[in-house]
């Protein structure tokens, strides 16, 4: 079996549109397959990313924040744990950050000792489900550590338990990671920057079909900027205004792939 996402030629050497686009291709097979769930959520997944997109969070104080720090936890529960994962992946390739990714159980088995003034913790939650309070319950538990607890999502009870907090999605949980990675992903680019890294060329980060894919001359000097999917970030702020890209590919990738 194989899946096809329709992500289009690599734009940058850190994936990003890879990761939801085969997220959407799982929520297609799963209702292919007879879940419960609704299409038409699906389909709207794309306008809320545009929404996301366009009203973005204050990442400057969570930046400054994390510009000195050595290490960072990035944790979820449930179907958001894949959104963490990815964003620790992320802030490994780009940012230089020994990021660790781990499930709330996980976290509080043993890892929940290396949580302190100098590692903090992003924590990932769709606004709603069943896991929200454990989730809730884990944040509150890292800043009572002394650590600080940013949140991605959660709604009103995670942010009133966490630091600093990004506004997540407005989607249900089964399609929560989708939108749950925008934010994360405009925290690295931020991020990025502010420590002096070209989040386009990470350093010891290379694909093996890179000059296969290569993009036209005109799209090299941004690469980010280009590289476009269903919920994936706008890498470079000149970009907003003209092309937008997450907004552009959104529709065409996203609604193409669930009329299949």
């Amino acid at each position: 079996m194989a899946f096809v996402t329709e992500a289009g030629p690599e734009r940058a050497v850190p994936a990003t549109k890879t990761f939801t686009t085969q997220l959407a291709a799982l929520a297609v097979l799963a209702i292919g397959l007879g879940a419960d769930l609704d299409a038409g959520e699906l389909r709207g997944v794309p306008d809320e990313i545009d929404r996301m997109l366009a009203e973005d969070g204050d990442l400057d104080p969570i930046v400054a924040e994390l510009a000195d720090v050595a290490g960072v936890v990035v944790s979820g529960r449930g179907l958001a744990y894949s959104a963490a994962l990815e964003l620790a992946l992320k802030l490994k390739e780009a940012c230089y950050l020994h990021a660790m990714g781990l499930s709330y159980a996980d976290l509080l088995h043993g890892p929940m000792a290396v949580v302190d003034a100098q590692t903090p913790a992003i924590i990932v939650a769709a606004d709603s489900g069943p896991v929200l309070a454990g989730t809730i319950d884990l944040a509150r538990r890292v800043t009572t550590a002394g650590a600080r607890a940013y949140a991605i999502g959660g709604g009103p009870g995670l942010a009133a338990v966490s630091s600093r907090v990004l506004a997540g999605p407005r989607l249900p949980e089964w399609l929560a990671p989708l939108g749950l990675i925008v934010p994360g992903q405009l925290l690295t680019e931020a991020l990025a920057r502010r420590r002096g890294i070209d989040p386009d060329n990470p350093r010891g980060l290379s694909k093996g079909d890179a000059d296969r894919l290569r993009p036209p001359e005109s799209w090299q000097q941004r690469p980010f900027a280009r590289s476009c999917s269903t919920s994936t970030a706008r890498w470079w702020t000149a970009s907003r205004a003209t092309m937008r890209p997450g907004v552009v590919c959104s529709r065409r990738m996203g609604r193409r792939l669930m009329r299949r």
